[in-house]
C-alpha cells in the first residue's frame, strides 16, 4: 500500500473530492479485498481516517461519499465478527 497516503491522512487536513478524484478512495476499498490481512487491516484504518475527515467537508457529493464510506465500514466489522 501506498505509504504517502497514509502520511497524507495522518497528519494533515485533506481536500476530500481531491481524495475520490484521484482515485485515493477507489484504491483504499480496492485493499479491503486484499488476501493480506496487514493490507486490508490498513485499508480500513485509511478509510476510517478518512471519514473523520469527511465529517467537516464540503462538497457537493459529501453525502453520497460518506454513506458509502458508512456503510463499508459497517459491513467490515460485522465480518469482523464473524
Amino acid at each position: 500500500m501506498n505509504n504517502h497516503v497514509f502520511l497524507w491522512l495522518l497528519d494533515f487536513q485533506v481536500d476530500c473530492r481531491k481524495f475520490v478524484e484521484r482515485g485515493c478512495l477507489g484504491f483504499s476499498i480496492a485493499s479491503l479485498s486484499s488476501r493480506d490481512a496487514q493490507v486490508r487491516q490498513a485499508g480500513y484504518h485509511l478509510l476510517s481516517r478518512y471519514m473523520v475527515h469527511l465529517e467537516g467537508a464540503r462538497f457537493k457529493e459529501r453525502k453520497q461519499v460518506s454513506e458509502v464510506g458508512h456503510s463499508i465500514m459497517c459491513e467490515g466489522k460485522t465480518v469482523s465478527q464473524l
